[in-house]
């Protein structure tokens, strides 16, 4: 029974997008976390779309997966371009929205490169959105440390709390293979369900 649901949920995930009309864009979001323990972390991708018949705002949740290794540019950047074009919808990505960390900027510096190797113009400084909410959780935390509210011993807790992400987050565009990838090359083949026109 249970099989049975996960099977048709993935279905409906695959079939839906793929039949919009060509010239419809989607959006999609990421985030990454590690659970307070540290024993596991966590990957989830959303798309977004507005129905072009009834112009409704549509949403789904096209992965949800745990992340083995490091949450470096190179792993996130891969484990994206899977899961989207396994599903014929990574030519159809209009923009992405993540947060505000390193690995994040260095994720779309990666995917940048692979859209250029399509011949497809995706530009990371117009098309990667930073999460306003990650931001202002920022912003609210140096906020409360530089006006004392909030000292270095209870900034573990106030992280904690608010659920921020703990994973550690690499600098560089050029760091290492994530231990998923090994013997698989830089990123899985691409699978196109429809034709996309060239703008």
């Amino acid at each position: 029974m249970a099989s049975q649901v996960y099977y048709e949920a993935k279905d409906k995930i695959i079939k839906e997008p793929n039949e919009l009309p060509p010239e419809t864009t989607i959006c999609a979001s990421i985030d990454c976390w590690t659970t307070k323990d540290q024993s596991e972390s966590y990957l989830a991708i959303v798309i977004q779309w507005v129905n072009p018949i009834d112009n409704s705002f549509c949403r789904t949740l096209v992965s949800f997966e745990t992340m083995i290794g490091p949450h470096s540019g190179t792993a996130l950047a891969w484990e994206f371009w899977k899961s989207l074009a396994e599903r014929g919808i990574i030519k159809r990505i209009y923009s992405i929205t993540g947060d505000n960390a390193a690995n994040h900027l260095a994720m779309v510096r990666s995917l940048q490169r692979k859209y250029e190797g399509l011949n497809m113009q995706w530009d990371q400084n117009d098309l990667f959105h930073r999460c306003a909410c990650h931001v202002l959780n920022l912003v609210a935390k140096d906020f409360l440390l530089y006006m004392g509210e909030l000292s270095d011993d209870n900034y573990k807790f106030f992280s904690d709390y608010l659920a921020v992400d703990k994973a550690p987050i690499e600098e560089s565009d050029t760091d290492s293979t994530p231990t998923n990838m090994d013997n698989q090359g830089e990123y899985p083949p691409l699978v196109i369900s429809e034709e996309v026109p060239d703008d």
